[in-house]
């Protein structure tokens, strides 16, 4: 079985598309480079079929990359070259184009940006922030529910994301993991709307102010009543 070269670094797609690009540049012709150890390098498929049928013009005829997970930069139409390089990919499309703030989530600001603070990385997997689900699913958690003493009439999915996030914060996951892993833009939205107190949690609390045990018949107050 072929394989590459020791030292080998990269795998360099080209297709047919070019374009004019910025002046001087060499970025008419349209490259896209993966890490060799990447993992997506092994799922990648070139296509040459769509639904039965050879690819359109317009899909990459007559063979197109595909990597799956990947904005469609990667997804080299016309595929003509693959090329394995020893070397850091310098052309347009890798230094320079397509190309991101290498901070969570790919936040920046216009300051940072014009005092040259903000270091980029190449646009690479797709971020998920959405599921499309069947309702069967839904159908399916009720028998559990059921079972649990738990009433179905408004315990949905969505129910489960608010659980998930009380939990991993009693585990102390760190605050902005939450929000990371819960796609959310703004961190207080993680802190106020998902995060829960859990009523063991306050009766824990309580017993580490006072030092010992509190009655089961204890009411726990809120903060700020009388």
């Amino acid at each position: 079985m072929a394989g590459v070269k020791s030292g080998s670094l990269l795998a360099q797609f080209q297709g047919l598309e070019t374009g004019q690009g910025p002046k001087g540049l060499g970025s008419n012709l349209f490259l896209k480079s993966l890490d060799l150890g990447n993992p997506v390098v092994d799922e990648c498929v070139v296509a040459y079929l769509m639904n039965g049928e050879p690819l359109p013009m317009l899909n990459g005829f007559p063979v197109r990359l595909v990597v799956p997970g990947y904005f469609a930069t990667y997804w080299t139409k016309c595929l003509t070259w693959i090329r394995v390089l020893d070397a850091p990919d310098e052309n347009f499309w890798m230094k320079t184009g397509y190309r991101v703030p290498d901070t969570p989530r790919g936040n920046t600001t216009p300051e940072d940006v014009k005092a040259g603070k903000v270091i980029t990385v190449p646009i690479e997997r797709f971020p998920v922030r959405s599921f499309l689900i069947s309702p069967v699913v839904r159908v399916g958690l009720k028998p559990v529910l059921r079972k649990l003493g738990i009433s179905s009439t408004d315990t949905g999915l969505h129910a489960f994301r608010h659980g998930l996030a009380t939990e991993l914060a009693e585990a102390s996951v760190p605050l902005t993991v939450l929000q990371s892993q819960l796609r959310h833009a703004d961190v207080r939205t993680t802190l106020r709307v998902y995060s829960h107190v859990i009523p063991q949690s306050q009766r824990d609390a309580m017993e580490r102010v006072g030092g010992q045990s509190l009655p089961n018949s204890i009411t726990l107050l809120k903060m700020g009543t009388k």
